[in-house]
């Protein structure tokens, strides 16, 4: 099932449910990446970032911050992600 389809899914059960989906208001989540830019891992999170932002007519942007940009090095992004310095992670 492609991730479009997925997200698209969740939010139908969501509604279906009863359960809130905080997503659909205007939402921005920063990423904070370790890898520098043009990374193979930077370039499927900028492509993720922008399928979510299709998918969810624009209510859900995902700003990616590529080689530390943050001002926290690789290990140190889930230290930090860990204590909530940071909304969105992927490491580890």
């Amino acid at each position: 099932m492609s991730r479009i389809r997925l997200l698209k899914s969740a939010v139908l059960a969501a509604a279906i449910t009863g359960i809130s989906v905080p997503a659909l208001s205007a939402t921005t989540w920063d990423l904070p990446l370790a890898w520098p830019d043009g990374n193979f891992h930077v370039e499927n999170a900028k492509r993720f970032a922008d399928e979510v932002r299709k998918a969810t007519d624009g209510q859900v942007v995902i700003n990616i911050h590529p080689g530390g940009s943050l001002g926290f090095k690789g290990p140190e992004i889930c230290a930090r992600c860990a204590t909530a310095w940071c909304r969105s992670v992927t490491c580890c």
